[in-house]
């Protein structure tokens, strides 16, 4: 009876002893480094800093909506946009120097 040349497994456990390290070496080979099973780690402080970047983006939108309903407000109530805007830009140039 000639030998198989396919390898049978028992249990999933059994296969992936074999396959994972296989599969690893080749994985190393196409790629230039090893694998990982955690590949976003090398990537961990980029993805956080992307995070803290659109929060600080949501918070600068919000404050721009806010600002804006601000002055709908005053013009609404016939307040000088002017003077508003004026103090609304020595606030941003005392700020800047800060």
């Amino acid at each position: 009876m000639p030998k198989r040349r396919t390898e049978t497994f028992s249990t999933k456990a059994a296969l992936l002893e074999k396959l994972i390290p296989m599969c690893a070496d080749e994985y190393e080979k196409l790629f230039g480094h090893p694998w990982s099973q955690h590949p976003l780690r090398w990537y961990e402080a980029l993805l956080e800093r992307s995070h803290i970047e659109t929060d600080a983006w949501r918070v600068m939108n919000a404050l721009g909506k806010a600002a804006s309903a601000a002055l709908d407000f005053f013009e609404s109530h016939g307040l000088s946009t002017r003077s508003a805007a004026t103090t609304a830009s020595t606030t941003r140039t005392s700020c800047i120097s800060c």
